[in-house]
């Protein structure tokens, strides 16, 4: 019996819970179980969870309906810092392949 992810997925529970806490997260119910399994792709680490993309895909909506109040003159700024922000996401969690 494999002990690791019911473990991770209890820090991913307390890391949303301190997250919204600090202000960071809205305030949601987070799920009673997250789930945790091995990654598809060994090179981009030994576990994977939805929790992340899910949590960016939080952060997108807020940002664009809040950017659609003052008459969608928001999303001049939202839409180039959300992409940059993305961008920089995707070249931290794809690693770079090394030539040689």
């Amino acid at each position: 019996m494999n002990l690791i992810p019911p473990h991770l997925a209890t820090l991913l529970r307390d890391a949303i819970q301190r997250a919204q806490a600090a202000g960071d997260l809205p305030a949601f119910d987070p799920p009673e179980s997250i789930p945790v399994q091995r990654s598809a792709k060994p090179e981009l680490g030994d576990f994977a969870s939805p929790v992340a993309m899910l949590g960016w895909g939080v952060v997108v909506t807020l940002a664009v309906m809040a950017a659609c109040v003052p008459f969608f003159l928001g999303l001049l700024v939202v839409l180039p810092v959300l992409g940059h922000a993305t961008w920089h996401l995707y070249r931290r969690a794809v690693p770079r392949e090394v030539e040689g």
